[in-house]
């Protein structure tokens, strides 16, 4: 029997089952540095090379039988026997999912498709690899490890372009948001008031610092980091932790919107960095854009306020079976409404912007999808 893969054995931990549910979101995204993965298993490849079946997929008992076998079926049916039902199109097997750390929206997403995949895409076991990085989630996908993952479009981006030849996608999910949180006491209302105050610019390695960095870039903002007072290189919750207790007087971080780690925080500000972001995308890639976060996101006394977004995709590799792909495409906007109840950043899955995957191109099989859906 053709398999997507198997299931990890010995010195992982994997989330397999119904009952760990997600925490409450933080609404960021998984950010820290690349390393190992707390989670490695086999092999977790699907299939090479077929064209994807139509939407209108033939059911593999169709062929004809013989007359007596047929008058059989029917009189079970009649008597109220189960018939068997037709089997998926796609191979039977286990599906790992390569999220983000508890707390992440990587991770609630993450969850809520592998809670889906199991009531409604029967032959499929999916579990969740939980990773440090949105980098380890491609060399698991790479490695056939993984047989989905979440990922950012600058982490993608960031990538010598031989290692990303066996990547494709099953379509953009939605967009993080770059937060610059800092202390209202600070005096510190636009980027170039970082300089001589204490920042967290985010974990090493994350695609927050990679983004800060070029934001602080001569060819952005001109800010080198010589000019803080001081530099950490924090996550989200290390950060708020120092800002609250006035270690730091600013941070940087990839999130959705809103995100809830913010609110002991309360009042904080949110630094505008609309000047910027026609710069930032000149200089490192269309994959950034300009992003809005309402007054409403973090309560009364906090003012509209443009960022620089990045884009959030759904990795798989070239040769994954194109029905299994289809399938999948097909499962997440089937089920949009039903997973958001998990975290309001599936409410942004949007048939239309979902084909717009630079630098990535569509798996084969989620661009049928696309195509039979009139995208």
């Amino acid at each position: 029997m053709r398999s997507v893969g198997d299931l990890p054995t010995g010195g992982t931990t994997t989330v397999t089952s119904a009952g760990r549910t997600p925490r409450t979101a933080s609404g960021s995204r998984s950010d820290r540095p690349t390393g190992r993965a707390r989670n490695a298993g086999t092999p977790a490849n699907g299939l090479l090379g077929r064209r994807p079946r139509s939407h209108r997929r033939r059911s593999p008992w169709q062929p004809a039988v013989p007359v007596a076998l047929l008058l059989v079926l029917v009189m079970a049916a009649i008597s109220g026997a189960a018939a068997r039902p037709p089997g998926p199109a796609y191979p039977p097997g286990t599906l790992a999912l390569a999220t983000g750390d508890e707390g992440t929206v990587y991770y609630s997403y993450g969850y809520a498709m592998m809670e889906v995949v199991r009531q409604q895409m029967p032959g499929l076991q999916p579990y969740l690899i939980v990773t440090d990085s949105t980098q380890r989630n491609l060399e698991l996908v790479e490695d056939g490890k993984a047989s989905v993952a979440f990922a950012s479009a600058d982490t993608i981006a960031s990538l010598p372009s031989g290692e990303t030849t066996q990547l494709t996608t099953l379509g953009r999910l939605y967009d993080d948001y770059l937060h610059l949180v800092v202390r209202r006491d600070s005096g510190i209302r636009t980027l170039s008031d970082l300089r001589g105050k204490r920042v967290s610019i985010g974990m090493n390695g994350s695609s927050t610092q990679r983004t800060v960095n070029r934001l602080l870039s001569p060819l952005v903002a001109d800010i080198p980091l010589e000019d803080l007072r001081s530099v950490r290189t924090l996550g989200v919750d290390a950060s708020a932790d120092a800002l609250s207790s006035h270690d730091i007087d600013a941070f940087f971080f990839f999130g959705g919107v809103p995100t809830r780690r913010l609110d002991p925080l309360k009042p904080f500000g949110l630094v505008d960095l609309a000047d910027w972001v026609p710069k930032l995308r000149g200089g490192y890639g269309d994959f950034y854009s300009e992003q809005f976060i309402p007054p409403s996101a973090y309560g009364p006394g906090m003012g509209p306020v443009t960022t620089v977004g990045v884009p959030t995709y759904l990795v798989v590799p070239k040769s994954m079976d194109p029905d299994l792909a289809y399938a999948l495409t097909a499962m997440l906007f089937d089920n949009r409404d039903a997973m958001a109840k998990v975290h309001p950043a599936v409410e942004r899955l949007d048939r239309r912007a979902a084909i717009n995957t630079l630098p990535l191109r569509l798996h084969p099989g989620a661009a049928s999808y696309f195509q039979d859906t009139k995208v």
